[in-house]
């Protein structure tokens, strides 16, 4: 008798990490542009000079959250990638065994 069985497709697999390392280019580009679009300690004038300060600093959190993120889903793509080629690597030498085995 045999246990439960499972099936992956490794090309499905593939497919959802470039949709994974699409997501991370997109928050890498968010990331930049957080970046680029600091206040500058002039913008609310001589009185609220403190403002922008305040303001930069939560955009410097959100910008390295998305940053980390961005990274984290390369790295899950690539892992899924690992993955897939492992699942077909396996696949290839089983069936080799079978084939063998006559």
């Amino acid at each position: 008798m045999s246990g439960p069985a499972f099936q992956v497709d490794s090309t499905a697999l593939t497919a959802h990490a470039n949709m994974v390392d699409s997501i991370g280019d997109e928050l890498t580009t968010a990331a930049d542009a957080g970046h680029t679009v600091q206040t500058d300690t002039g913008a609310y004038g001589q009185l609220c000079q403190f403002v922008p300060a305040l303001l930069n600093q939560l955009q410097q959190a959100v910008v390295d959250g998305m940053a980390t993120a961005a990274t984290s889903a390369h790295e899950t793509a690539n892992a899924l990638r690992s993955v897939a080629a492992a699942y077909d690597r396996t696949d290839r030498a089983t069936a080799d065994r079978l084939r063998n085995t006559r």
